[in-house]
């Protein structure tokens, strides 16, 4: 089965290099592992397969996918890809995994960040985990996309978290 991917993107290549972890139980097998990019409005951007040998235990491999005229993601322009991995036994389907991810770069140079070539001030705030309507993190879309509405408003563009991890629905919107 697919237990997680990783996109690493590379811009200047206009390729995105996606990490797949496998775990199988059971003798050694030979599987291919499609992977597809979908573009921010859902097209096919690139596609990519490889036949994969996977050991008893984990089995990590790196797929590059083609990512012609990619759109960068940053604050102002969130333009996010799904890739899609899928591990296929002969025609059938025996996993798959999707994520989102931004094609962007981001360098230090000096003091200086640089988000796509552009140098990026950042502006944030500490978020202590303070919740006292529920005592504990919303796992709500709608909740943190009014967070973040107004963090923006007031020219924020990041958030020190202190002492706890964000829920996924948290980091969904980071990302939009």
């Amino acid at each position: 089965c697919i237990d997680n991917s990783f996109v690493k993107p590379d811009v200047d290549r206009s390729v995105a290099r996606v990490e797949v972890e496998l775990t199988h139980v059971g003798p050694r097998a030979r599987r291919d592992l499609l992977v597809e990019v979908l573009d921010p409005d859902g097209h096919r951007a690139g596609r990519a397969e490889q036949e994969v040998t996977l050991e008893p235990g984990a089995t990590r491999t790196t797929v590059e996918v083609a990512v012609p005229e990619p759109k960068l993601w940053s604050p102002n322009h969130p333009d996010l890809y799904r890739v899609r991995a899928s591990l296929l036994d002969g025609d059938r389907l025996a996993d798959q995994w999707e994520d989102r991810f931004g094609m962007r770069t981001i360098e230090i140079r000096g003091s200086d960040i640089y988000l796509n070539g552009n140098k990026t001030f950042l502006h944030g705030y500490g978020d202590d985990c303070v919740f006292p309507k529920t005592l504990c993190p919303p796992a709500d879309h709608a909740e943190y996309r009014e967070r973040f509405s107004l963090a923006k408003e007031f020219g924020f563009n990041y958030v020190r978290h202190h002492s706890h991890i964000p829920l996924p629905e948290y980091f969904d919107v980071a990302d939009e």
